[in-house]
């Protein structure tokens, strides 16, 4: 956050940095508790590349979908 490089680039987006600066203390990310969580964040991972690569969107998010279902089944 404090790199100059990053600041330069953020600042071009309106008011994101004030808006971060202003939040940041009281921000958390809880996850739900869930037996099959990496599992699953594992598969999107895997799928988001396979995404960057080439594959079709729609085909390989309707495959996760049946996927993860699977697993967390």
């Amino acid at each position: 956050m404090e790199d100059p490089e990053f600041i330069d680039k953020m600042s071009q987006q309106k008011d994101f940095l004030d808006t971060f600066n202003t939040v940041i203390e009281d921000t958390k990310i809880l996850f739900t508790p869930q037996p099959a969580f990496f599992e699953a964040t594992t598969l999107w991972a895997e799928a988001l590349q396979d995404i960057y690569g080439g594959a079709d969107a729609k085909e390989t998010l309707d495959a996760l979908v049946e996927e993860i279902q699977a697993t967390v089944e």
